[in-house]
């Protein structure tokens, strides 16, 4: 049985497991201009990559460092072409605890956002 556990444990370390928490972020950007976006927490960020015009991205946010507690997180748009920005809370996680998905469609000044696992 111990054997059993021991291979199990070493499997887990050099494969499949993972002790980071990742979400997934979809990004859409339905402007005729391009766009930055920023997620923050009360201790981590995310900053996108330019988002162009009418184009869409996905990229992975590390929140394994969230800090313990409840909190919002606050969206903020930057607009490339006028250089202004636009901030929405959005979201709430709690006991170090986020989504796996995170949705974010931004469309003139409306910006859409849902969290999911």
């Amino acid at each position: 049985m111990l054997r059993f556990f021991m291979l199990a444990f070493i499997t887990c370390l050099t494969s499949a497991c993972s002790f980071q928490h990742i979400a997934k972020i979809r990004m859409k950007n339905n402007n005729n201009q391009a766009v930055q976006i920023t997620l923050e927490t009360k201790n981590i960020a995310f900053k996108s990559d330019t988002i162009p015009a009418n184009a869409s991205s996905e990229k992975e946010w590390n929140w394994t460092n969230l800090e313990d507690g409840e909190g919002h997180i606050t969206i903020t748009v930057y607009y490339l072409n006028t250089q202004q920005t636009a901030s929405y809370e959005a979201g709430q996680y709690n006991n170090k605890t986020l989504s796996n998905y995170i949705d974010i469609t931004v469309q003139n000044e409306d910006l859409q956002f849902k969290m999911s696992d």
